[in-house]
């Protein structure tokens, strides 16, 4: 008779420690383009005072930039409360397609924009440029705007958040100030 026998190989094993866990919600990407143009792809985008970043408006690109912040007593007619000042940010944006596009901030909440301060509270936009809604701008065409903030004198803007409509597949814009 034969006799059978199994040989048994011994069992590798491995012990795996985890150091650290990650989770990822979602992914963001952005890249540089050029130094001072940043193209986004993602919920949110957080910009300084003078960078230029690029989004969609008509299904075209258009590049836009928060030029400066400046301060002012009166507005046109309009006058701050007593004890407070406009904080104003002026805008331009550029149709950078080969196309006439709408450059347009219906896709934004531009009302509901506010500005924070270093004392810790936001401050609704208070009214802004007409020229900034639904302009049709011819290609390589640029425009100026701002937006106008009622705050108490004493304060110093740190950071804008424009927001946007979850639908509408933009980013909201956080910008830096200080």
């Amino acid at each position: 008779m034969f006799g059978m026998g199994a040989y048994i190989s011994p069992r590798l094993t491995e012990t795996i420690r985890i150091t650290q866990l990650v989770t990822v919600r979602e992914t963001v990407t952005i890249t540089q383009a050029m130094p001072t143009q940043t193209v986004f792809t993602g919920k949110m985008l957080t910009v300084r005072l003078g960078e230029a970043f690029t989004v969609t408006m008509d299904k075209q690109p258009i590049e836009v930039k928060f030029v400066k912040l400046r301060f002012e007593s009166q507005m046109g007619w309009y006058k701050p409360t007593s004890g407070y000042r406009f904080a104003i940010i002026d805008l331009e944006y550029r149709n950078l397609a080969n196309v006439e596009a709408r450059a347009d901030w219906g896709w934004y909440k531009v009302t509901e924009s506010v500005l924070r301060t270093s004392t810790g509270y936001s401050y609704k936009v208070h009214f802004g440029a007409s020229n900034i809604y639904g302009l049709s701008l011819k290609p390589g065409a640029m425009v100026t705007g701002y937006l106008c903030f009622e705050i108490p004198s004493d304060s110093i803007p740190v950071e804008m958040h424009v927001v946007t409509y979850e639908w509408s597949g933009q980013p909201e814009i956080v910008l830096k100030l200080s």
